[in-house]
């Protein structure tokens, strides 16, 4: 459902406000907290302190399967605060609620004109827990019983919800570099545009381009056209789900 201009309005101005609030937030608790608070103005428009707050002063739905019930209503199904939010966090969000009038500007608003709006509102602090979830560093114990085979698996898909493709990028130029020593293998930042880079794809030995991509779409394919029409031979790497996607593309470009 869409807002209408002067909805919109409100909800811009109520989203700016956040993103002004969240200038000196950063930690998992803080973030985890503001959409909880958020949160209030879809299930209830207006609300109170006596909503947001229990009587010890922690935030209602702030820890356990409350807090990942109102994470996952937004499509952030990750594991991002284990603890809770903590209970000395009460100023904070006190404060948030005040930037978002207690609600009152969309109290009188329809059910979903007004999840509408707090999608809106929810985005910057969304996208500041993606972040989160971007600075991690990857880890893996490999198990010694396991072949370096299993490894790589388990890379990928511990990998799978952040890497965007490199990963792979960097586990195949490895892994060219490892059987060809001798060969000029380039190391391109992953995403750094083909066209910027005067490369024809990923890697390039000889007149064999490889590309490589964890999830395929049709600007890959008409490279890999390109590719051919200038005498070069496209090898295209994805993971063993997408290969009838990328052969689909294929034959949809044909």
């Amino acid at each position: 459902m869409a807002l209408t201009t002067e909805q919109t309005k409100v909800a811009t101005n109520l989203q700016n406000k956040v993103v002004k609030w969240l200038e000196n937030e950063d930690a998992r608790s803080s973030l985890a907290g503001a959409v909880v608070v958020i949160d209030y103005l879809s299930t209830q428009g207006l609300f109170e302190e006596a909503d947001l707050f229990s009587p010890n002063g922690q935030i209602s739905r702030g820890r356990g399967n409350g807090l990942i019930a109102v994470l996952a209503k937004y499509g952030e199904n990750r594991v991002f605060l284990k603890d809770g939010v903590t209970t000395r966090s009460t100023l904070k969000f006190r404060n948030l609620a005040d930037e978002l009038n207690w609600g009152k500007d969309l109290s009188d608003w329809s059910a979903p004109d007004r999840d509408e709006a707090t999608k809106l509102i929810m985005g910057p602090v969304l996208a500041k827990i993606n972040l989160h979830f971007l600075r991690e560093k990857l880890k893996m114990k490999p198990d010694k019983d396991e072949s370096p085979v299993e490894w790589i698996k388990k890379l990928l898909q511990d990998s799978s919800e952040r890497s965007q493709g490199r990963v792979e990028q960097h586990l195949v130029g490895a892994k060219l570099q490892k059987r060809l020593p001798n060969a000029t293998i380039g190391i391109d930042a992953a995403f750094a545009g083909d066209v910027q880079t005067s490369r024809p794809g990923d890697f390039v030995i000889g007149k064999i381009v490889f590309h490589v991509t964890a999830a395929p779409a049709l600007p890959v394919i008409q490279k890999c056209e390109d590719n051919i029409r200038q005498g070069f031979h496209p090898i295209l790497n994805v993971p063993s789900g997408a290969v009838q996607r990328a052969i689909g593309l294929v034959v949809c470009q044909r």
